[in-house]
């Protein structure tokens, strides 16, 4: 069966995505490419995706290339409050200090060789309600190295498992993997089955076998 050929605002709406892809790319490569560059550092710095996101989403609304009522009125606002919200809570623990408190509890109070799966599980459970990159990572990262000194174990290793252990939950409903999958879906109903399914199934299976896995990682990094 041959496949229907783009219309004109199809075609119009991924040339807008193409060039979207570009305005956000183009500087963080260029900088990784020509590292020597001061400019493409700073502009690569400069360059918000969610404002360009708005940018052009914007110029699609004023090319008519979808019908706006329908389009804001499948948007699911709920998964979208419910991710802000986590997102926030989070925000809101770190800042406190909450996770520099549970890594001295962690560094003094658990064994060395249960020390990367105790990151692990930290880093899943924070990655549950956000995002490995945006909070988990700038939140735990600082801490390796006082913990590494102390406990006598690989930096590396203990990096490796707070990512391997954020992205295990990285697919949780609350989290931004999965909130894409769920925004995503077509039908409210499909959504809730997914969300089930995600929430209760394949997050703790994640999770379980990652900390397994850093498990035995650190016995032989």
């Amino acid at each position: 069966m041959e496949a229907a050929k783009f219309e004109g605002k199809q075609k119009k709406t991924l040339l807008l995505i193409c060039v979207m892809m570009v305005v956000v790319l183009i500087f963080p490569l260029l900088k990784m490419l020509v590292s020597s560059a001061e400019l493409f550092s700073v502009l690569g710095g400069k360059i918000d995706v969610e404002l360009v996101a708005i940018a052009f989403a914007s110029i699609a609304l004023l090319m008519d290339l979808a019908p706006q009522k329908e389009v804001i009125a499948r948007i699911p606002w709920n998964t979208i409050i419910m991710i802000v919200g986590a997102g926030m809570l989070i925000a809101v623990v770190v800042k406190a200090g909450t996770i520099d408190a549970l890594s001295t509890w962690i560094g003094s109070n658990v064994p060395s060789f249960l020390v990367p799966v105790a990151f692990s599980i930290v880093g899943a459970i924070m990655s549950f309600f956000s995002s490995t990159t945006g909070v988990v990572a700038p939140a735990l990262f600082p801490l390796i190295p006082g913990l590494a000194a102390s406990t006598g174990l690989n930096t590396a290793t203990l990096f490796a498992c707070i990512i391997l252990g954020a992205q295990s939950s990285a697919i949780s409903p609350f989290s931004s993997g999965g909130s894409l999958i769920l925004g995503s879906c077509g039908g409210e109903e499909t959504r809730n089955v997914l969300f089930n399914r995600m929430l209760l199934v394949v997050v703790p299976i994640s999770v379980a076998v990652c900390a397994f896995y850093n498990f035995v990682l650190a016995f032989t990094l």
